[in-house]
């Protein structure tokens, strides 16, 4: 797990909560299975009440990660899953592309960060601090 951010507050009680950002490899997805926790909870919650969001009929297992990895290794891909409370619910999944470059300069190396999906608020319940 990666340390950017620990904890962030919370607008609703005033209090802060731990925030985890986790890289999902091809390893890490096998051995934690957050990948298969989100697609099996997150996105079977998005297509059952969230119809009309773009990334409802998303297969996370067979087209994201492969695209993300594999697809735009030689990109510098990276997936990343965002969880919040010590009991570490998935709130978000973000893609990074490291090995791109700046669209005024094409000599000069970029990093993009891509939002890809958002866990609906009742995937991530009440926040364990």
């Amino acid at each position: 797990m990666y340390t950017y951010l620990t904890r962030v507050p919370s607008s609703t009680r005033g209090e802060t909560f731990t925030l985890g950002v986790h890289e999902i490899t091809l390893a890490s997805n096998l051995n934690r299975g957050l990948l298969r926790r989100w697609h099996n909870n997150v996105q079977a919650e998005i297509k059952r009440h969230y119809s009309t969001r773009p990334d409802t009929n998303w297969n996370w297992q067979r087209n994201i990660m492969p695209l993300i990895l594999l697809g735009m290794g030689h990109r510098g891909g990276r997936l990343f899953q965002v969880t919040v409370g010590t009991d570490e619910r998935p709130a978000a999944m973000i893609a990074l592309l490291s090995r791109e470059r700046w669209c005024l300069d094409a000599g000069k190396s970029a990093t993009f960060v891509f939002f890809l999906s958002a866990a609906p608020d009742s995937c991530r319940g009440p926040v364990v601090t």
